[in-house]
């Protein structure tokens, strides 16, 4: 009985050491896999996706929000991605673009509204929810501020493209991009939720005051897409504005650093994209602001970011389940050993 208990005892601690490294290491596809995986596609797009993964496809509502100032690229403003979908056997797409005129934090939960009326449309079908830029950051505000979305299975995994989380520093200068937003286009208040300070309060202090298991929990399901490209190769809506963040010493994509487009220890990094700045991704070829993208390129990206998702949520829930429910087990045999003891 003695050496049946301490077998228990070892076999506990393996299990917690095994699901610490799962849960908080990450056990998901490393971002590089999935560069390699975009050259791939993006060489040859027409390239058939794995079969688990275009059977796994249809069983989700995918819904594409788009960024700041999607008012003016509406039209080509993630429609190539749409299209990817489509053709790889989604038959639910929808994109929502919030107002660059509100803040984050009031889209944010209009999002929730909208998320919860193409759930009841499209089936009852879980929720892809990927969101670009500031559609990112309102994505991730809003399952934050009503984590009942995960928990409930209405949204399946949450994809944050370029999306300025972990603040703006293009935003926080005070110089003439402030004023020349401020003056022609947006409010002061829409404006300042795009700096560092309101992104905080809706983003990083909420993770931080999230109870453990709550974290732990939408934290599996929350995905990253990292990019940065040189100033100089930028499309040239993305060179106007490096001219006026001279100051920006780290890599970024033109619009975000590339630091702040994930937060440590919470969710994981899906890719880690290269030689890309903040546009090409995501607006169809031929767009004014776009002029670098091309079509091959988008297409090889959303394929990847498709087979990436299913391959890194795969190993990590599967894993995860298996691990708590031994470790429950063994915790009771646990404990009766010590009762017996």
């Amino acid at each position: 009985m003695y050496w049946h208990c301490v077998r228990k005892a070892r076999l506990l601690a393996s299990l917690l050491i095994k699901s610490f490294v799962v849960t908080v290491l990450g056990v998901a596809s490393a971002p590089a896999e999935m560069n390699s995986d975009f050259e791939r596609y993006s060489v040859n797009p027409h390239a058939p996706l794995a079969w688990q993964h275009t059977a796994e496809i249809d069983q989700y509502h995918w819904v594409l929000v788009g960024g700041f100032f999607n008012e003016t690229v509406r039209k080509e403003y993630f429609s190539e991605n749409a299209k990817v979908l489509s053709e790889i056997g989604a038959t639910k797409v929808s994109r929502i673009f919030p107002s660059s005129f509100h803040s984050a934090s009031f889209n944010a939960k209009r999002l929730n509204n909208q998320l919860m009326e193409l759930y009841h449309q499209g089936g009852r079908r879980p929720i892809v929810l990927i969101g670009h830029s500031k559609g990112g950051l309102e994505s991730m505000a809003c399952v934050l501020e009503f984590p009942e979305l995960i928990s409930k299975n209405i949204v399946a995994e949450v994809v944050l493209i370029q999306a300025p989380l972990g603040g703006n520093k293009l935003t926080d200068s005070q110089g003439i991009l402030r004023r020349l937003l401020i003056r022609t286009v947006l409010s002061p208040t829409a404006y300042s939720s795009l700096q560092t300070d309101d992104i905080q309060k809706i983003v990083t202090d909420k993770v931080n005051k999230l109870a453990s298991t709550l974290r732990q929990r939408l934290s599996q399901h929350i995905h990253y897409v990292l990019s940065s490209k040189p100033a100089n190769q930028m499309g040239r809506a993305l060179k106007a504005a490096a001219r006026l963040s001279t100051t920006m010493t780290v890599p970024y994509d033109g619009l975000v650093t590339r630091q702040d487009m994930w937060l440590s220890g919470f969710g994981e990094i899906l890719g880690d994209m290269k030689n890309v700045d903040h546009l090409e991704f995501v607006l169809a070829p031929g767009s004014l602001v776009a002029d670098n993208s091309s079509r091959n390129n988008v297409r090889g990206f959303t394929k990847s970011l498709v087979a990436n998702l299913f391959k890194s949520k795969r190993p990590g829930n599967t894993e995860f389940k298996t691990l708590t429910q031994k470790i429950e087990t063994t915790a009771v045999s646990a404990a009766v050993c010590r009762a017996v003891l």
